[in-house]
């Protein structure tokens, strides 16, 4: 399992809106890169919500957001196009990025994975570094630097 301040593995796949996106794409910048099971469950719409509604915040201090899960990219559009998302969804179908990160699978009807604790997200920030935090309230304090 990765640790705070490992060097973020690098990642490559599609996103909802055709592109293909690599860890490269964000150097030099924090990245909030979150992992979620499935698009359009409640949960993990209200987690994806939380991170839209916060833009200003993240942006304000630099700050990507990347979601990814097992879902397809043509998934993934329908998912960002109905809840007006405004980050990437990246499409991890093979659970390489979510295996590289310490992300376990889940099974059942969701098919997606289990964040490791004490969260799901990371942030690769200048230098590739990442970092974990306990919710989104501490990770967007810590960004603007409080």
């Amino acid at each position: 399992m990765l640790r705070s301040g490992d060097k973020a593995p690098s990642f490559a796949g599609p996103s909802g809106d055709g592109t293909r996106l690599v860890l490269e794409d964000f150097r030099g910048k924090p990245l909030v890169l979150y992992f979620y099971p499935k698009d359009n469950t409640p949960t993990c719409t209200k987690e994806a919500c939380s991170f839209r509604d916060q833009s200003e915040e993240l942006a304000g201090s630099g700050a990507a957001v990347v979601g990814v899960s097992c879902d397809t990219p043509e998934t993934h559009a329908r998912f960002a196009e109905g809840q007006r998302l405004n980050f990437p969804l990246l499409s991890d179908t093979d659970g390489s990025i979510a295996k590289a990160y310490g992300v376990a699978r889940l099974g059942g009807i969701l098919g997606g994975w289990i964040p490791p604790p004490p969260s799901g997200s990371a942030t690769g920030g200048k230098g590739g570094k990442r970092c974990l935090w306990q919710n989104r309230a501490c990770r967007v304090e810590r960004l603007r630097g409080k």
